[in-house]
C-alpha cells in the first residue's frame, strides 16, 4: 500500500494536465493498492482518513460532493485565477478528477489498484508537512477476516 499528495504545480501537471485541483481547495491523494496474494480482497468497506498534524480527521470527498457544490464553489486563497461556478473550466476540472478517483471495489490476486482520493482542505501543504493517512476496511474476501489497518505518515 502506498499513498502519495498531488500538491504542487508540477505533480497536478503531471497527474491532471491543465486540472489543478488544489487551486480550488481539494487535495488529490493516490492511493496505490498492490494484492501479492492468492486471495481476493475485499474493498467495499474501505476507509481512507487524513489526520492533519493536529489531529484533525478529514473524511474523502464522495462523487456528489465533487459533482455539487463542494469543488464548483470552493476556491483557494492563493489562486491567482479567477473562477465562476459552471464554467468550462471548472466542468473538465470536475470531469478529470471523477475519471481519476479510486472505484475498485475489489483487488484480484497477484494485481494492483489505484486511484485519488480528493479531500476538501485549504491546509495541503501543511498537512504534507505532518500529516497522516489511515487507511482500514480491506477484507480477505476467501476468509472473511479484515486486515490490519495501516497508517501511512505523508511525506513531502
Amino acid at each position: 500500500l502506498a499513498v502519495k499528495t498531488y500538491h504542487t504545480p508540477k505533480e497536478t501537471k503531471i497527474a491532471f494536465g491543465q486540472s489543478i485541483p488544489y487551486e480550488y481547495g481539494i487535495l488529490p491523494i493516490l492511493m496505490v493498492l498492490q494484492n501479492d496474494s492468492n486471495h481476493v480482497l475485499n474493498l467495499q468497506n474501505l476507509q481512507i482518513r487524513v489526520i492533519t498534524p493536529d489531529r484533525e480527521g478529514i473524511e474523502p470527498l464522495v462523487e456528489i460532493d465533487l459533482l455539487s457544490s463542494q469543488l464548483k464553489n470552493t476556491i483557494h486563497p492563493l489562486s491567482p485565477i479567477s473562477k465562476s461556478a459552471g464554467s468550462p473550466r471548472t466542468s473538465s476540472i470536475v470531469s478529470e478528477v471523477i475519471r481519476q478517483a479510486f472505484k475498485a471495489p475489489i483487488v484480484p490476486p497477484q494485481s494492483t489498484v489505484s486511484g485519488f482520493f480528493y479531500y476538501a482542505t485549504k491546509l495541503a501543504r501543511e498537512i504534507v508537512k505532518g500529516g497522516t493517512v489511515y487507511v482500514s476496511g480491506v477484507q480477505n474476501l476467501n476468509t472473511g477476516k479484515e486486515l490490519p489497518y495501516f497508517e501511512i505518515r505523508l511525506q513531502k
